[in-house]
């Protein structure tokens, strides 16, 4: 359910790169000057750097063109492809021993970990858990991209079904999109296609009802707001619990 640790760290070593890049293009955390400075920044000031690289995909291309660490071609080609991240809410309804099972509208994606799959980062008891990240394409596969914000969202029974139909009725289709490159997006068999039930607008008003997080961290006391996994990623969760 994760990718190797290998590649988790060539992961991290592209998305730092890229970031403090941004910074310092940007000049949004004006006190740090190196990518080492970087890699130790706190999960708050990484965020916001975070939201100006997804508000300008014009920042990969130019970190591609420019090449300020002199990465490979191999390197470049993947923060390249980049630029093709899908960001927004998602609704995590299962997991599966390759990955765990990602819905958005009537999209359901198969996502990777990083350092720690998701079955170690989220009790199994909490799912369908709504998060808010963005996918992103990395070696054939798709992972996140190391922060996820967790919303405090009770479900029913009804919404339970329509997430469980939708993983089903993607699973009977080959539909289930395990990869950003178009030969790889599910098995192409040839089948009948069952229709997708879209349960997003019901969800969304669900959602709209919840309390969302705050990113205030806290480093004392029985509840986290931020709570870092691994070497770098991130799970942001409500301070009313989960």
């Amino acid at each position: 359910m994760k990718i190797s640790e290998q590649d988790a760290k060539l992961f991290f070593d592209l998305m730092w790169a890229l970031q403090f890049f941004v910074n310092q293009k940007l000049k949004i955390l004006t006190n740090v000057k190196s990518l080492d400075d970087y890699a130790e920044c706190s999960a708050e000031e990484k965020f916001e750097v975070r939201k100006a690289l997804y508000g300008d995909t014009k920042l990969i291309a130019s970190f591609v063109q420019e090449n300020p660490e002199n990465f490979s071609e191999e390197k470049l080609s993947i923060v390249s492809d980049w630029k093709n991240f899908i960001e927004g809410g998602f609704h995590i309804e299962r997991f599966l021993k390759r990955y765990a099972v990602f819905i958005k509208d009537a999209d359901v994606y198969g996502v990777m970990g990083l350092y720690q799959g998701f079955d170690e980062l989220v009790d199994r008891s909490q799912l369908p858990l709504y998060v808010q990240t963005v996918l992103l394409p990395f070696k054939g596969k798709i992972v996140y991209d190391g922060f996820f914000q967790v919303y405090n969202v009770h479900f029913g029974g009804g919404i339970k079904r329509g997430l469980r139909e939708s993983y089903m009725t993607a699973k009977q289709n080959s539909r289930i999109i395990e990869s950003f490159e178009p030969t790889q997006k599910g098995t192409q068999k040839k089948k009948p296609s069952k229709p997708l039930i879209n349960w997003m607008p019901e969800l969304k008003r669900t959602c709209r009802q919840s309390k969302k997080i705050t990113w205030k961290l806290r480093t004392s006391g029985n509840l986290w707001s931020g709570i870092q996994f691994g070497k770098g990623e991130y799970r942001i969760r409500s301070n009313s619990g989960i």
